[in-house]
């Protein structure tokens, strides 16, 4: 009888050892296969809420990495200039056509950029270039100052960002490109790129 229950605890110790370490393996194995990338000074682990780095001990999030940005600006012929227009400045609006069929992907680029640009002390104000019911302010690049300029985002035929002045026109054919663009600006901006 005190064989029979030795064997059963031996066997019972042997299951619970088998089972932590198949966990400390699962979460060895999670963590080293984990995607991770360096950028200048900055180092980049993926998500499931995207590239995670952090500013100023704070996290942020990315919906792509800066090689991954990178790489899409080199095909798309846009040059880090670009984006020059808005270095250094402490307001920027975004307007667009309130009845953009972008709408909804502007809308949360310009959340993205509040967001991550208040880090930095960069205001980012949302208007419409056209009177709206909602009374949001109407500007357009004729608004745009060398001290407050102005991005304005537009469905194109293609992809393209144009400096006017002081108003840099972004171009796009899909959301999907809008998103790209967006994270460039704010890495550009963060002083990431």
């Amino acid at each position: 009888m005190k064989k029979k229950i030795k064997k059963e605890l031996i066997f019972s110790l042997v299951i619970a050892f088998l089972m932590v370490l198949s966990v400390f393996g699962f979460v060895l194995n999670y963590t080293s296969t984990s995607q991770k990338i360096r950028y200048n000074s900055y180092s980049f682990v993926l998500t499931q809420k995207g590239w995670l780095t952090k500013l100023d001990k704070k996290n942020l999030f990315f919906p792509y990495n800066p090689k991954e940005v990178e790489k899409y600006i080199k095909e798309l012929n846009i040059t880090n200039s670009s984006l020059n227009l808005l270095l250094g400045k402490k307001q920027i609006y975004i307007t667009s056509n309130f009845n953009s069929s972008l709408a909804s992907t502007i809308s949360s680029s310009v959340l993205f950029l509040e967001k991550n640009l208040k880090l930095k002390n960069i205001f980012i104000k949302n208007s419409f270039t056209s009177p709206t019911p909602y009374n949001t302010k109407v500007i357009t690049c004729d608004n745009a100052t060398s001290f407050v300029p102005v991005i304005f985002i537009k469905k194109a035929e293609k992809t393209s960002l144009q400096n006017f002045e002081n108003c840099l026109i972004v171009n796009v054919r899909t959301a999907e490109e809008l998103k790209i663009i967006t994270t460039f600006i704010t890495y550009k901006l963060l002083g990431i790129m």
